[in-house]
């Protein structure tokens, strides 16, 4: 009897998960293709929710949900041109030879977030082997792993996660430990289960041995600001911070204290405050980091290029110090760009009219990496852009013209979120290659569709 019981309840699980996403089928359809309420049906690419409240964004519900389907390409032509022709050259940083060297190798993955069930199976093996081979690997973790509250489950997708252990403990190296060297947990959803959640959530990424910056409690703050992680004689500085929360009012009722960068959102261009940035490069320099790595949730939801207000961010904190930069939060992948320092040459001095150049006090020529969204890592989004998700390889070696630890472009990796189907079962985070492949062999057309839809982001990585 009580296994009939038990069966009845999953059936009706099931039956009100279908009643619930039909439902919401219908409406995202009405919403993207039949709504035409806006006076200008380009509105919704401008629309940004990020620093608004939720009785502020419901009104524009629907632009919201057409800017998540559509995605927006808004930038001046001349963005994309700069972007389009700095990918030409930025191989020239993946030519160097270090056969001489010591390396420590680094990869970056964006937003790991919410997924719905197959926690513990949706992680493809060859993605875990390919990253267990890096030295150091970090990501942005976008949800509480609070495990004494339940994962939401029921709906397609919610605003305020939580997830299950095996969404971080899937990633395990071969000779044990987990594969994430450090995490960022400065985001939106660092709160979506309050000071307690997050408070058991750092406990839990202690007990996995993995490391985090961004926010911390009153019991799990230390006195640096910043990680510092040492490698092979290389000295790592990791600092993580955000645009925001999706609550605010949440930080004024408990002891959490939350790394931000205010004035981007809602965007106040005259009141982005860089200072307590510019004090942290300042510290890791003291401290004698080589080099220093900013993590930082920035920027705009669904938007295939940085805000000219993002990327003017970016270059300051370049300048300021920062070696490499990392960016998250748009949920799809945006280009990345590298700034050149004190006179720092390329093989033709042509090439300099492409990038980005700075003065700074030291007078030593370097370069900094700005990767301004690597986009979703794990995710149940329902768009091949919002699926595809970037690794970032960085290689660090000791130059022998400066003596200086310096860095150079690994492989840009693409993945994908293959979605999950009945309960899950065919969830899978795989390289993107591996699913194009074989999705292109079962159903051509739906190959060449999604192909076609991401192929301007891969384009700006080739």
């Amino acid at each position: 009897m009580l296994r009939i019981y038990r069966k009845q309840r999953l059936w009706i699980k099931v039956f009100v998960l279908a009643a619930i996403t039909l439902l919401l089928m219908i409406f995202a359809v009405y919403a993207v293709v039949w709504d035409s309420s806006d006076e200008d049906e380009f509105d919704f690419r401008n629309f940004r929710a990020e620093g608004l409240s939720f009785y502020e964004a419901a009104p524009s519900g629907i632009k919201y949900l057409k800017k998540y389907y559509f995605k927006s390409w808004n930038a001046a032509d001349s963005i994309k041109l700069f972007f389009a022709k700095q990918s030409q050259f930025n191989r020239l940083f993946k030519e160097i030879d270090l056969k001489d060297h010591k390396t420590v190798s680094l990869s970056f993955v964006g937003d790991i977030m919410w997924i719905r069930n197959g926690w513990s199976s949706f992680l493809d093996e060859s993605v875990r082997r390919y990253l267990s081979e890096s030295d150091m690997v970090f990501g942005n973790l976008e949800t509480p792993i609070d495990t004494l509250l339940t994962v939401p489950a029921l709906l397609p997708d919610y605003t305020n996660y939580n997830s299950k252990p095996d969404l971080l403990r899937s990633f395990r190296r071969e000779q044990g430990g987990n594969i994430f060297t450090a995490l960022s947990i400065a985001n939106n959803h660092t709160l979506d289960k309050g000071h307690q959640g997050l408070e058991r959530t750092l406990h839990f990424l202690e007990k996995e041995g993995i490391l985090v910056t961004g926010a911390s409690t009153a019991s799990t703050q230390n006195e640096k600001e910043y990680l510092l992680i040492e490698k092979d004689g290389v000295r790592v500085g990791f600092y993580a911070a955000t645009w925001g929360l999706n609550d605010p009012d949440l930080l004024r009722k408990g002891d959490t204290r939350i790394n931000q960068i205010y004035g981007i959102a809602p965007l106040q261009k005259d009141k982005i405050e860089l200072s307590s940035k510019y004090k942290i490069l300042k510290k890791m320099r003291e401290d004698s980091v080589n080099i220093k790595i900013l993590f930082l949730h920035w920027g705009y939801e669904y938007e295939l290029y940085p805000d000219e207000a993002i990327i003017k961010v970016g270059r300051e904190l370049a300048k300021a110090g920062a070696d490499i930069i990392i960016g998250s939060h748009s949920h799809v992948v945006q280009p990345i760009e590298i700034c050149l320092g004190n006179g720092y040459r390329l093989p033709s001095d042509s090439l300099l009219r492409f990038y980005h150049k700075f003065t700074d006090s030291t007078g030593v020529p370097r370069k900094s990496l700005i990767v301004y969204s690597l986009g979703n890592f794990t995710s149940a989004m329902y768009t091949p852009l919002c699926r595809l998700g970037l690794i970032q390889n960085v290689t660090l070696y000791k130059s022998s013209s400066t003596g200086l630890w310096d860095w150079t472009l690994g492989e840009s990796a693409f993945v994908y979120n293959n979605p999950a189907g009945i309960a899950g079962l065919k969830r899978k985070l795989l390289f993107y290659r591996d699913y194009i492949e074989t999705l292109s062999a079962k159903s051509p057309e739906k190959g060449v569709k999604i192909n076609a839809e991401v192929s301007s982001v891969l384009q700006l990585y080739q």
